[in-house]
């Protein structure tokens, strides 16, 4: 009888070897980032709780060979889930924030070093990079 498992291989799930090791990867990918900075923990963080999620969801098992009957309707009538969508849109927008936030930190720490080198003082450069 077909039910739903979290433990036995689906076909859209890993099963229980497959589940194991992406969580080991995972938690190896987060332990890595801890070590680099807080941000990119962040980022980290992140995907890997999304990874998690997609990695140890239920999934429906079928006992036996079963064939799916027919298509009585065109695929192209069919209605999208848009949460998936959504949530895909959502995270490309964090991502790129961060990213935009990382390199814009970067490149305003270099050009406030490189006046300061040329005989500015720091806050006044940081002033007129801020708008001032």
């Amino acid at each position: 009888m077909p039910h739903w498992s979290r433990w036995e291989k689906s076909a859209t799930t890993l099963g229980p070897v497959g589940r194991a090791s992406a969580t080991v990867v995972a938690a190896m990918w987060l332990l890595g980032a801890a070590t680099a900075s807080p941000l990119i923990l962040l980022l980290v963080l992140l995907v890997v709780g999304v990874n998690l999620r997609g990695i140890w969801a239920k999934g429906w098992v079928l006992l036996g060979e079963v064939t799916a009957p027919p298509a009585s309707e065109p695929m192209s009538s069919w209605l999208r889930d848009r949460s998936e969508f959504v949530g895909t849109l959502l995270f490309a927008i964090l991502a790129l924030v961060a990213i935009s936030f990382v390199r814009y930190r970067t490149r305003s720490a270099r050009s406030i070093h490189r006046d300061h080198d040329r005989g500015r003082g720091g806050c006044l450069a940081l002033f007129r990079r801020i708008g001032g």
